[in-house]
C-alpha cells in the first residue's frame, strides 16, 4: 500500500544495475485478507495480531473496510489479494526476490499460483491506480520503510 519508497528507489536501482530483496509484501499478514472488518475476531488467540503491537495498530476498521473492497474487486477478476500484493513486487524490475512467511502447504500452493499468474496490461493499470486513490493517504504503517536520505 505504500508505493512511494518503490518510486524513491527505483531510478537508482536500475541506474546502477543493483537489486533489492523485499520484506513484507504481505504486510505481516494484513494483506493476505486474513483480518477481515467483517470478522469479529480480528484478535484470535495465536493470530500474529493478538502477539504484535505494530500488526494490531494497523487494523484500522477504515482500512480494513478498503481491504475487503479491493478483495472482492480482485476476486471479480479471478484473483486474489495475496496473488496481486506477489505479483505487483514481481513487476519491479530491480527486485531480486521476496521473502514471505509461509505457514502451511495452501499459502506455498497460493505464493506459487501468485508467480505463474498473469495479469493483462490494461487491468495492471486499473488495479495500480485504483490502490494509489484509495490507499495512498492512509495512516496505517505495515512495516512503511522509513528512508533516510
Amino acid at each position: 500500500v505504500h508505493r512511494e519508497h518503490t518510486n524513491e528507489l527505483a531510478d537508482d536501482f536500475i541506474k546502477h544495475e543493483k537489486k533489492l530483496i523485499a520484506y513484507g509484501v504481505l504486510g505481516r499478514g494484513v494483506l493476505t485478507g486474513k483480518y477481515d472488518v467483517a470478522d469479529k475476531l480480528l484478535l484470535k488467540e495465536g493470530s500474529r495480531a493478538s502477539k504484535s503491537k505494530n500488526v494490531k495498530s494497523d487494523l484500522d476498521e477504515l482500512f480494513l473496510l478498503k481491504i475487503h473492497e479491493f478483495k472482492k474487486l480482485l476476486e471479480s477478476y479471478g484473483i486474489s489479494l495475496t496473488q496481486y500484493c506477489v505479483q505487483h513486487g514481481l513487476q519491479n524490475e530491480f527486485l531480486l526476490s521476496m521473502v514471505i512467511g509461509l505457514r502451511n502447504k495452501p499459502q506455498i500452493l497460493e505464493i506459487c499460483q501468485s508467480v505463474d499468474l498473469k495479469i493483462d496490461l490494461n487491468l495492471k493499470v486499473l488495479l495500480s491506480n485504483y490502490v494509489e486513490e484509495n490507499f495512498s493517504n492512509l495512516a496505517v504503517s505495515l512495516g512503511k520503510p522509513e528512508l533516510t536520505p
